[in-house]
């Protein structure tokens, strides 16, 4: 959808497009819905290995420390998931705009960006890290980033308005340093602990 809807303005099929838009509204909530149920799945197949490692002895953590990690082995979701959400909502209030709502659509596809990279590139490739001994995660949202700072300075030198993409890589940068930083304190277990329950 992310692919065609721009197809669709550019060949002025605007019922089509609108169309497309509001079926959104249903096939979004029922992604975040899908990403949160595999969340909850990937966090209890995570704490039930990270168990069994401690159990046999391969791996030294209390209890308290196998939530910990268990929380932020799913921050990487919780990220892609709130950036999707924050520039999907700006790309809906502001869908009466198309040069912003553009945008921030654009910045929403950046969203998915991530997951994509990893599973094409770097999973088959069994990478983790990269010379210099960059993290294949840092990597992969650096793109981002790149491609936000690329459209920026060239809607610049366009002489078109850049609010929309400095505010979108804003969001995102101010995103990659909570990714970074916020999974390594109590208040992210505790976050996590509390929004994964109850227990399957």
């Amino acid at each position: 959808m992310l692919i065609t809807q721009p197809f669709l303005i550019k060949y002025k099929k605007v019922y089509w497009h609108r169309l497309l838009g509001r079926i959104s509204y249903v096939l979004v909530p029922l992604l975040l819905a899908s990403c949160f149920m595999m969340l909850r799945y990937s966090y209890y197949n995570g704490l039930s290995y990270l168990q069994q490692q401690v159990q046999q002895g391969s791996l030294k953590l209390s209890k308290k420390g196998i939530l910990a990690q268990a929380a932020r082995d799913q921050s990487i979701v919780f990220y892609y998931m709130l950036t999707f959400i924050t520039f999907y909502a700006l790309a809906i209030i502001n869908r009466k705009k198309s040069f912003i709502h553009s945008r921030y659509m654009l910045a929403t596809s950046l969203a998915l960006l991530g997951p994509t990279v990893d599973r094409i590139i770097f999973i088959p490739l069994g990478l983790q890290e990269l010379p210099g001994g960059i993290t294949v995660m840092a990597a992969a949202l650096s793109i981002a980033d790149l491609i936000l700072a690329t459209l920026l300075i060239k809607d610049y030198r366009e002489g078109k308005p850049t609010r929309t993409l400095w505010i979108c890589l804003i969001i995102t940068l101010i995103a990659q340093v909570l990714y970074f930083t916020v999974p390594y304190t109590v208040v992210w277990e505790l976050f996590v602990t509390f929004l994964m329950k109850p227990a399957p």
